[in-house]
C-alpha cells in the first residue's frame, strides 16, 4: 500500500509540472477551438493571429495587422493532424494545388507554440460556444420572453471565431467584439446598438446591463450560463 501511494504521488507531481509534456491530452476534443496570439511587427504595428481547429481536422487562420492605418486581414485554411509521439500539431495550409506545412508544439493548459517564431497561442474558447445561436432564457432566474421561443429570433447572442459578437434584444440589434482572458473572463467591447421603441423596455434594459458586465461562462449541454465572480448565475441562454 505504501509503495502504491508513493507511485500515485509521484505521478501527480509529474503531471502538475508544465514542463512535463507526457501529461498532455492528445484528444481532438481537448484541442478543438480558437487560439490567439499577438506579436509586435514593426513601426508600432501588431499582428493578431487566430487559429480555429475544427472537429473534421480542418482549420481556419485569421491574421490581422493592427495599427497599420488601413485594416489588413489575411485568411488561410487547410487541414491539420495531431502527432502524439512528438506532441506536435501539424498544419497543412492550402496554397493552390500545394500545401505549406507548419509545426506547432502542444503544451499543457491548452497552449500551442510556434517554435519558429517563439510565440505561444492561448486557447480562447471551444467551438461549442461559436457553433450555434444562443437565445436569452433567464436573467437572475427571471424568464425572458422569447428566450424559450427560438423561432421568434428575439433576444439572442451569436459568437464568431474571429472575436465578433452580434445579437438582438427584444426589439433592437447590436454587434461588437468579445474576448476571453487567461482567467476565462468574458468581456464585450465596442458594442453598437440600434434604438427602437420597445413594447417591453425592461427586457432591453436588463439585456444591456448584462452586456456591460464581466463574467465567466460554462456550457451544460444545450444551456450557456454566465457566472459572476462568486459563481452565481447571471443569465442563461439556450440553443
Amino acid at each position: 500500500m505504501k509503495l502504491l501511494a508513493i507511485l500515485l504521488l509521484l505521478l501527480l507531481v509529474s503531471c502538475s509540472s508544465k514542463k512535463n509534456i507526457s501529461c498532455i491530452n492528445e484528444n481532438l476534443y481537448y484541442w478543438e477551438g480558437t487560439y490567439k496570439c499577438v506579436d509586435n511587427w514593426n513601426d508600432g504595428v501588431l499582428i493578431e493571429k487566430r487559429i480555429t481547429l475544427k472537429e473534421d481536422y480542418s482549420y481556419n487562420m485569421r491574421v490581422e495587422y493592427v495599427g497599420s492605418g488601413m485594416p489588413v486581414v489575411e485568411k488561410h485554411n487547410g487541414n491539420f493532424k495531431l502527432e502524439g509521439i512528438s506532441h506536435s500539431l501539424i498544419l497543412y495550409q492550402n496554397e493552390g494545388e500545394d500545401s505549406k506545412e507548419t509545426i506547432y508544439k502542444m503544451k499543457v493548459n491548452g497552449f500551442v507554440s510556434d517554435e519558429d517564431d517563439d510565440i505561444d497561442y492561448r486557447k480562447l474558447f471551444s467551438n461549442n460556444l461559436t457553433s450555434d445561436k444562443w437565445y436569452f432564457s433567464t436573467i437572475k432566474d427571471i424568464l425572458v420572453d422569447g428566450g424559450n421561443k427560438p423561432e421568434t429570433d428575439k433576444c439572442y447572442l451569436k459568437f464568431n471565431n474571429s472575436g465578433i459578437v452580434n445579437g438582438k434584444t427584444s426589439c433592437n440589434s447590436f454587434s461588437g467584439s468579445f474576448d476571453v482572458d487567461e482567467e476565462g473572463i468574458v468581456t464585450f467591447s465596442g458594442l453598437v446598438m440600434t434604438y427602437k421603441s420597445c413594447e417591453k423596455p425592461e427586457v432591453r434594459k436588463k439585456y444591456v446591463n448584462f452586456l456591460s458586465q464581466k463574467f465567466r461562462y460554462i456550457i451544460r449541454q444545450d444551456t450557456l450560463e454566465f457566472l459572476d465572480s462568486d459563481d452565481n448565475v447571471i443569465a442563461k441562454f439556450v440553443r
